[in-house]
Parts: C-alpha cells; sequence; structure tokens
C-alpha cells in the first residue's frame, strides 16, 4: 500500500481506490461565536477569542457565546435637569449645562436641578418711600420718583424717603390781632381784616393792631357854628341844620402848618386865612393835643406831652368861622400826625404768588401803627391801578412780567419809612401732566387713536399737542385735553403736551409711541409633556399684532394655529429635554423680540398591551370646554375613554367602539375644577395615557 500522508495536521488522510491518496480537511467549530475558528497545519484546530471593542466610549462592549459581541449603549443621566445629557464616542458621558436666558433684565436666571431653568424676579427696592419702584425688561429696575405735589399753595411739598410724600401746612400768621388769617388753595396765605364795622354812622370803628380790641368810639356832631343844630343819625350819619337866616360865611381856606410831625420839641402852630365877616373862630384838634393860646382867631398853638407823642397822634386838625349874628360857617379839616418813631415793617403780603401776564390781582397788607401812608412797587413788568397809598392795591400784569420779580410795601409817617415787606411773584409756569393716556404699542395703520392727559393741569386753559417721528398727524385740533392721531408706518414717534395758561406753555411730558406690537406675554403650556403628543401653547392677545410667529423644537411638527396666539404642535417619538417654543408679534410696521418658553421635557409615556391604535393627538391642553381625542385603528374594536382626577374619581367615561381609519371624541370638561387629570384611552388589552390640565 502507499503511504497517504501530507504532514498536515488540518486534514485527515485517507485512500480512495479510484482516485487514490485524500486529504479530508478536518472540521474545526467550536459553537462559540465569540471565537473565530482556523486550523495550524502543526497543531491543528485554532479557536481564537474575537476582539469585541467598537472604540466607542459610550458602549459597554461584551459578547453573547449565541449571537456574538455585544456593544450596549450605557446610559448617560445625570438627573440633573440642568444638563442636557448626551455620549461622545471618544470621551464617553457628557453633561452639558443648559442655557437659561430669558433675555429680561427683571429675572436672575438659575437652574433648579429638579425642576430645570429658574427665572426669578429680582427685587427692585431700593426703600425709598419716594421713588415708584419698578423693572424695565432692558434696563433692568427703574426707581421713578413720585409726585409730591398737591397743587395747594397752603403747603409745602417734600418727600421723606421712610413715610413718602410730605405736604406741611405753611404758617399763615401775620402776628396782627386785627386780621383773620387763612390760606387759598390757589393763591396762598390770606390776612383778611376783621369786621369792625357795627353799621353805625355815628361812631368812628377801629381795631387795636396790639390787643385787637374792637373800639366803636362816637363822633364829633359838633361843627362849632352856633347856626346849626348838629345830630347824627345811625343810617345817614351826621347833619348839621341851618337855624339862622342869611347865614353868607365861607368855609375856611387851607389851614397852614406842619400836619405831618416827628417828635416836636416846641410845639406847633396851625392858621388860616380870616374868613370874610367872621368875628370870631372855632378850632377842634384830636385828643392828646392841647390849645396853647389863640382859640378864636386864625391862628392857634398847640402842644403836645412826651407820654402822647410816645402812644402817637393821628386825626384831624378843625376850625370853623363864626360871626356875631349867631352864624357859622362850614368846618374846614386837615389831617394831623404826630409820632415819635417811623412806622414798624408791614405785616405779610396778601394775594397770588403767581401771575401771568393779562391778570389782575388784588394785594393787601395788615394795619400798621403811627403809618399815615402805604407806598407800593409793583413787580417789573406790572403796574398799580388802584389803591395807591392805602392797605389794598390792585396789579395789573403786563407782557413785561416774565420773571420773579417781587412786589412791596412800607408805611411810612413824619418820622421816616418803614423797612419794606416784600413778596415774590413767580411766573405761574405750569407743571407737566402726571402721564399721558393712550396705546404705546402696536398703532401701525390705525387712525383716531386717542391720547388724553390723565388728569387735568390746574390751571390750564388749554393744552399744546405735538407729534415728533414720521408716520404719524394729529388728526384734528391739537388744544385739548385729548387727540386724535392718525398712523400710517411708524417706527418711533414722540407724543407731547404742554399745559398753557398767560404764561405760556408748561413743562412737558411725553409719550414713546411705536407701531409694531410689544412682545408677546408669558407662553402658556405644559413644560413636560409625553412623546407622540399634541400639546397646546398660548399668549395672551397682544395689541396692534396681526400676526403671531412661532418656532418650535426640531423632532416637533405644527398641528395648527402659526399665524395665531394659540398653536397645537405634536411632540417626536422618542423623548427629548431641555426644548424651546417661542413666539414673535407682528405687523406691518416690525417685529417684537420673541418670547421663549425654556426646559421643555418630553417623556415616553406608560403604555400596555399591543398597539391597536396610532397616531394619538389630545387637543387642546390645557382645556377649558372640549377635549378632542383622535386615534386611527385598522378594524373596529372596542374602546373605554376615562378621565380621572388625581384623587382616582372619575370625571368622565365613555365606552363605545372604533371603526377602521381615523376616530374622534370629544370630553366635555366645562363645569370641572380646574388642576391635572388622566385621561386613559383602553382599547383592548392597550392602554395609552395622558396627562391633561383643565383650566
Amino acid at each position: 500500500p502507499i503511504v497517504c500522508i501530507d504532514n498536515s495536521a488540518c486534514t485527515t488522510d485517507g485512500c480512495n481506490p479510484s482516485t487514490g491518496c485524500t486529504f479530508t480537511p478536518i472540521v474545526c467549530n467550536d459553537n462559540d461565536a465569540c471565537t473565530t475558528d482556523g486550523c495550524n497545519t502543526t497543531t491543528g484546530c485554532t479557536f481564537t477569542a474575537i476582539v469585541c471593542n467598537d472604540n466607542s466610549a459610550c458602549t459597554i462592549d461584551g459578547f453573547n457565546q449565541t449571537s456574538g459581541c455585544t456593544n450596549t449603549p450605557i446610559v448617560c443621566n445625570d438627573n440633573d435637569a440642568c444638563t442636557t445629557d448626551g455620549c461622545n464616542p471618544t470621551t464617553g458621558c457628557t453633561f452639558t449645562p443648559i442655557v437659561c436666558n430669558d433675555n429680561s433684565a427683571c429675572t436672575t436666571d438659575g437652574c433648579n436641578p429638579t425642576s430645570g431653568c429658574t427665572f426669578t424676579p429680582i427685587v427692585c427696592n431700593d426703600n425709598d418711600a419716594c421713588t415708584t419702584d419698578g423693572c424695565n425688561a432692558s434696563t433692568g429696575c427703574t426707581f421713578t420718583p413720585v409726585n409730591c405735589n398737591d397743587n395747594n399753595a397752603c403747603t409745602t411739598d417734600g418727600c421723606n424717603s421712610s413715610t413718602g410724600c410730605t405736604n406741611t401746612p405753611i404758617s399763615c400768621d401775620d402776628g396782627n390781632p386785627c386780621t383773620t388769617d387763612g390760606c387759598n388753595p390757589s393763591t396762598g396765605c390770606t390776612s383778611t381784616p376783621v369786621n369792625v364795622n357795627d353799621n353805625n354812622a355815628c361812631t368812628l370803628d377801629a381795631c387795636d393792631p396790639f390787643t385787637g380790641v374792637i373800639s366803636n368810639t362816637p363822633v364829633n356832631i359838633d361843627d362849632g357854628n352856633g347856626c346849626t343844630k348838629d345830630a347824627c343819625d345811625p343810617i345817614i350819619g351826621v347833619t348839621h341844620i341851618d337855624t339862622c337866616n342869611n347865614c353868607t360865611l365861607a368855609t375856611p381856606g387851607q389851614i397852614n402848618g406842619a400836619g405831618n410831625l416827628c417828635n416836636p420839641t416846641t410845639g406847633a402852630t396851625f392858621s388860616i386865612t380870616a374868613v370874610p365877616g367872621a368875628t370870631n373862630y372855632a378850632w377842634s384838634v384830636p385828643a392828646g393835643t392841647v390849645i396853647v393860646s389863640g382859640q378864636g382867631t386864625t391862628s392857634i398853638n398847640v402842644s403836645w406831652t412826651f407820654t402822647t407823642i410816645h402812644f402817637g397822634i393821628i386825626g384831624q386838625v378843625c376850625v370853623v368861622a363864626n360871626n356875631n349874628s349867631g352864624c357859622s360857617s362850614a368846618q374846614r379839616c386837615d389831617p394831623l400826625s404826630v409820632q415819635l418813631v417811623a412806622p414798624v415793617q408791614p405785616p405779610s403780603i396778601s394775594g397770588p404768588s403767581k401771575a401771568c401776564p393779562g391778570d389782575s390781582v388784588v394785594y393787601s397788607t395788615g394795619f400798621v401803627p403811627r403809618a399815615i401812608s402805604y407806598n407800593w412797587t409793583a413787580p417789573a413788568g406790572a403796574t398799580i391801578v388802584s389803591g395807591q397809598g392805602t392797605l389794598t392795591v390792585t396789579v395789573k400784569y403786563g407782557a413785561g412780567f416774565i420773571a420773579t420779580s417781587p412786589i412791596s410795601v412800607t408805611a411810612s409817617n413824619g418820622c421816616g419809612t418803614s423797612p419794606a415787606r416784600t413778596r415774590n411773584i413767580q411766573p405761574n409756569v405750569l407743571p407737566a401732566a402726571v402721564s399721558i393716556t393712550g396705546p404705546a404699542t402696536g398703532v401701525c395703520s390705525q387712525s383716531g387713536v386717542m391720547y388724553c392727559v390723565s388728569s387735568p393741569v390746574i390751571g390750564a386753559v388749554s393744552y399744546l399737542w405735538t407729534v415728533a417721528g414720521a408716520g404719524a398727524t394729529i388728526n384734528g385740533l391739537n388744544n385739548g385735553a385729548c387727540i386724535l392721531v392718525d398712523f400710517t408706518n411708524p417706527t418711533s414717534v414722540a407724543i407731547t403736551v404742554q399745559a398753557v395758561n398767560g404764561c405760556g406753555s408748561g413743562a412737558s411730558r411725553t409719550l414713546n409711541v411705536s407701531g409694531k406690537p410689544a412682545a408677546a406675554g408669558p407662553i402658556t403650556g405644559n413644560l413636560v409633556v409625553c412623546a407622540n403628543a399634541v400639546e397646546t401653547y398660548s399668549v395672551a392677545t397682544v395689541s396692534g399684532a396681526s400676526t403671531y410667529t412661532w418656532t418650535i423644537p426640531g423632532g416637533t411638527t405644527f398641528v395648527n394655529g402659526q399665524g395665531t396666539k394659540i398653536m397645537n404642535m405634536k411632540f417626536g417619538a422618542t423623548a427629548a429635554t431641555n426644548m424651546t417654543v417661542s413666539v414673535k408679534t407682528s405687523n406691518a410696521c416690525g417685529i417684537a423680540v420673541a418670547r421663549l418658553l425654556n426646559a421643555i421635557n418630553s417623556t415616553v409615556c406608560p403604555r400596555i398591551g399591543e398597539n391597536y391604535a396610532t397616531n394619538f393627538m389630545v387637543y387642546p391642553n390645557p382645556v377649558k370646554e372640549l377635549l378632542n381625542v383622535n386615534f386611527t385603528t385598522e378594524e373596529e374594536l372596542t374602546y373605554v375613554v376615562k378621565l380621572v382626577d388625581m384623587t382616582g374619581r372619575i370625571a368622565y367615561s365613555e365606552v363605545s367602539k372604533s371603526t377602521s381609519g381615523v376616530n374622534s371624541i370629544s370630553v366635555n370638561v366645562k363645569g370641572l375644577s380646574s388642576g391635572v387629570y388622566m385621561l386613559n384611552v383602553l382599547i383592548e388589552d392597550s392602554i395609552q395615557q395622558f396627562r391633561v390640565i383643565v383650566e
């Protein structure tokens, strides 16, 4: 026999009578998927372990004797809502911090590991009661000074940082008991002389400025004329009835001699020119004055004691001419003042402290002891039209009155003039209106938009409105408390108003108006949703907005509502985290900044049994009245719909059969308490659960 051997451990050597030597390869199979089977001609079968390494830090490498290598994805979850979990094949798990920024200077942006982004409103409080605290989303805290003007001339306006506005009453005491002191909210302090009139023409009425005692002294009815019967009627006053016939004596002429004396040491002489036909003359002098000689003649000498001069004498020197027939002339009187010192400064001046050209204003001061005359000086640009020399004057303001200027008064007698009492009178420039009412945004292409002063400016006779900026014009008059404005395509318009009186236009108040709408308010909608769920997101109506443009995350789709303030969107089938929904309002004049809702997370909600139905849609969510439930089945199946509150109470239940294709169910939630409910849809043995919010 031949020797059939190939010296290979990988074959079985044999011989076929027909063909000769045979070298049949042996089968090297260890039935292990984790080895590579082979054969070495020297040693025989080899079973080399395979290397299960996909060079990815994101998998756990292993092997299964049946199926071979396994590369199981690792779970990268740090249970922190403030990070986006992922995996880098080179480095492994990544936990990228999410960006929590609502672009508002009025919030402190942060993140809670459990709930995600937080936007905590900052506290704008300067602990100052003299400011109104607020916040501007662009610039941050605002502290606007409060307006402490009570438009009352009787108070001094101020502000205390602890308690707020102060309106302290001013003191209107002029130190004169012969005046009633008060205050007029429009004009300021008033000092009204007390009423000393006893309505009796037979008394001299007066008030003592030191004591306040009112006196009503009987008048002297004796005219020194023997041919008259002297009497006094309380209504008509003193009368002198002629009792002689043919009394033709003329009234004496001017009484010569100083009538305004200061501390005379040698007395004084008073005389008249002789009256034709007169044989004697009867003189009368004020109390405290002594006729030393000359009574009965055309000239008398008088004197005073120091005491009487010290208290002051104010009165009249009078004379009547007589003849031997008993006839008397009419009495002639001239004033007499005898004083020791000049008068003191007059008390405060009463009357408005503000005026405008064209105004006629009354000013007065109180009685000054020892004074016989009062000299007033009008403010620059004004004139005294009546009352000069008295306690009360009327002042007319002309076009030249343009700046603060004083009115003053002095009292005088023979000893001199008092210091001046002054009061500054300023132009009555009106303050700015408190605010302007009317829309500040969203006025694009609107006509007849009304703007008004929030409250009338006291003292205003009209208003002056102006608009600055392209695209806006005043429709109609611009001098009332309100105006109408027509807008075309404005970007930024300043609407300004000034109150007007005789002094011109006052301080201005401005409202900045934009044609584009304001940014939308906060977005309402769920932050935690189910995969494949249809959710509703909405914002409140924004004045002047014509379009609401929504932006939704990748992997989601719009259901309806794009362009409106309410939209429905469907989330993808897989879970996702840290998603953002945003909306921008716009009109023909522009687009507002976006409003964002961050930190939206979708999860795969529980589902039991086979998937008999697909394409579930539950909307709107949140819901107020009708909740719509849509799903698709391939055949007629029995389904049960239940709405259960968080206590387990069934609020709604329905059993029915589906049809092949799309099925729609409407659940009436009107009347249910607001809160979170679970919607369970049981189809055969498959359960779908949805979290529903009822408003």
